[in-house]
């Protein structure tokens, strides 16, 4: 009877001993898990009118790709709406990036700019190029030093948005296209009206994809000569037939694109 104890306890005590090695293994392996950093750093800069807001469903798709995501709202747009102030210029705008840039201290981002915000992630990239990885234009304007924003739209759209801005704007504001998103502001006109200053040479060796976007049908739209530029630089190039926001409309094939290794450059 004492045999068969002594052995009863002797086989317990090991079970014991492998319990615990088997947690110590486990609880060691856990933080090298849990410490593995995301993939990547997307840095979006949205459109006219809109915010980060815009780019939720994007920045969580992305997250849950295991990449890290910035989203900020320009100033005077979105959640920063009442910033808004006839003093608000596209160097506000570019800043309000490079200081997202700055105070995160990020490097190696992948700069993301959608529509109006392809004017910013490119004074950005043409200020601190050794910070970015690549340079991704969704449906957005590619400019070249000197242009503003007005010099890349229609001349006729061009001038009803300055006579919506005077009539209905208080002479500094342009109200949004589509009111009844509800999100969508007024965006400060000197923002279309400021020439970039730009050394595009800086670009050159910096990885860089282009998007378009072209409704069912057509052949061309006002992006055109922004996606023209692009392939003519040799970049990455893309086109989505959807909208002009495929981060609401084609939200899996934008991840896609955004993700994937397959830069010319």
């Amino acid at each position: 009877m004492l045999t068969r104890n002594l052995l009863f306890c002797r086989v317990a005590l090991i079970f014991i001993l492998i319990a615990s090695l088997a947690g110590c293994c486990t609880a060691s392996a856990k933080p090298d898990q849990d410490s593995r950093s995301p993939s990547r750093t997307y840095l979006i800069v949205h459109g006219a009118w809109g915010g980060g807001w815009a780019f939720k469903q994007l920045d969580t798709m992305l997250r849950a790709a295991g990449h890290d995501v910035y989203r900020p709202t320009l100033t005077g747009l979105g959640e920063r709406s009442h910033l808004a102030n006839p003093n608000l210029t596209l160097d506000t705008h570019i800043n309000d990036i490079l200081n997202v840039i700055k105070f995160e201290k990020l490097q190696n981002i992948v700069l993301v700019g959608h529509s109006y915000g392809g004017m910013i992630i490119s004074a950005v990239a043409d200020r601190i190029p050794q910070n970015i990885e690549t340079l991704i234009y969704i449906d957005a304007h590619l400019p070249i030093d000197g242009e503003s924003m007005f010099d890349l739209i229609n001349p006729q759209r061009k001038a009803n948005l300055l006579k919506q801005a005077k009539s209905h704007g208080n002479g500094w504001q342009i109200l949004p296209p589509w009111p009844k998103n509800g999100q969508n502001v007024a965006h400060p006109l000197a923002t279309f009206e400021n020439a970039i200053k730009l050394n595009n040479s800086r670009l050159e060796g910096i990885n860089a994809k282009y998007i378009l976007t072209l409704e069912p049908g057509t052949k061309t739209d006002a992006f055109s000569l922004s996606a023209k530029r692009a392939r003519a630089r040799g970049w990455q190039y893309y086109e989505l037939r959807t909208g002009h926001n495929p981060h609401w409309t084609m939200p899996h094939e934008l991840v896609k694109i955004l993700t994937a290794n397959d830069l010319s450059k």
